[in-house]
């Protein structure tokens, strides 16, 4: 089996905080925004740390 993605589903009470973190901090870019769920990710190639 191969492990593709890992989701972390994260209560956010402040969401212009936790957009602020993700996007500013993070430097991840919002994929999809629901409204009531948002998914960041990035296009840069992450390789795995050993």
């Amino acid at each position: 089996m191969k492990v593709n993605r890992i989701v972390a589903n994260i209560d956010a009470r402040n969401v212009a905080v936790a957009r602020r973190f993700y996007e500013e901090a993070l430097g991840l870019d919002r994929i999809m925004d629901h409204g009531w769920i948002v998914t960041y990710g990035s296009e840069a190639n992450m390789g795995v740390q050993t």
